[in-house]
């Protein structure tokens, strides 16, 4: 370390209590142990608890969570969106997306009838928290448009089909 007065310190863990203790070394030798000085980390804000996704379609859905409430108080919420239970597979763009200090985000982009999984982390002064639990959401199949005409037309069908029927009979 050299002759210095102060010296910076990182990497430390959140919420944990150091204890650091100093000694001085000259050509004489060296001093014993100065007193021990006991340093706490300030907390995480805690993980935020993810809730059900709604406004489900095809290709997209609400992802929301409970909000939190910490001091220093959260600024920022972390969003991630996988295909996979483990997140080994991220839906890109929403890889530790920052959303700021909200409590709902609509997740675009999305492919009809399949499942994704949701989780979400809080940013405080502190730093950022653990995730939150896991809500997992499948996504309904959506007609395309000729689907959709041919569903229409079907119906359309039935119902002056079953007139004209009805109409024979009485």
């Amino acid at each position: 370390m050299g002759n210095v007065l102060t010296y910076p310190v990182t990497g430390l863990t959140p919420g944990v209590t150091y204890h650091f203790r100093l000694r001085g070394v000259n050509g004489n030798g060296q001093s014993g142990n100065s007193n021990t000085i006991a340093v706490g980390t300030l907390p995480l804000p805690p993980a935020p608890e993810a809730t059900s996704a709604t406004m489900v379609t095809g290709v997209y859905f609400h992802a929301n969570w409970n909000p939190v409430v910490f001091a220093p108080p959260v600024t920022n919420y972390y969003l991630d969106i996988s295909s996979t239970p483990d997140f080994s597979v991220m839906v890109p763009g929403y890889e530790n997306l920052n959303v700021g200090d909200v409590t709902t985000f609509l997740a675009t982009g999305l492919a009809p009838t399949t499942t994704y999984y949701y989780r979400v982390r809080s940013e405080n002064s502190n730093g950022i928290s653990l995730d939150s639990n896991v809500v997992m959401v499948m996504t309904p199949l959506i007609p395309t448009l000729s689907e959709w005409g041919l569903i229409i037309l079907g119906l359309t069908l039935l119902a002056f089909g079953t007139f004209y029927i009805l109409k024979m009979r009485g």
